[in-house]
């Protein structure tokens, strides 16, 4: 059954051209091929664990760069440390990945990032 477009008044209007296309791509033509777009998705997750992975990897070279390093220290995401063989790190510590990176300096001075007792 075809649809019947609604009257048009003075009022109303067709949206823009851009809409238009966009719906119709998306409602007549990406409806039809979803299933051919799972490699594309699959791979995206598998690039995203991926890139998790080398962050980890790199967190811990980072942390077996430290002086001194506790044991259950965690850095969660991607973090930068600028001199970590003058950073001593405390046991049970958790750093994320937006901490200062002020903090986290040890050029100048020995800096140490304790548990707090």
């Amino acid at each position: 059954m075809d649809r019947i477009p609604p009257p048009q008044t003075k009022d109303s209007h067709r949206p823009p051209l851009f809409f238009r296309l966009t719906n119709a791509i998306y409602d007549d033509f990406l409806a039809h091929v979803r299933i051919l777009l799972f490699p594309f998705k699959f791979l995206l997750i598998l690039t995203n664990w991926f890139s998790v992975f080398v962050w980890e990897l790199g967190n811990e070279y980072t942390k077996r760069s430290f002086d001194k390093c506790g044991r259950g220290v965690r850095i969660h995401g991607p973090f930068h440390v600028t001199a970590p063989w003058n950073l001593e790190v405390g046991d049970n510590v958790h750093i994320n990945s937006n901490a200062p990176e002020q903090l986290f300096k040890g050029e100048a001075y020995m800096i140490q990032v304790l548990q707090d007792s």
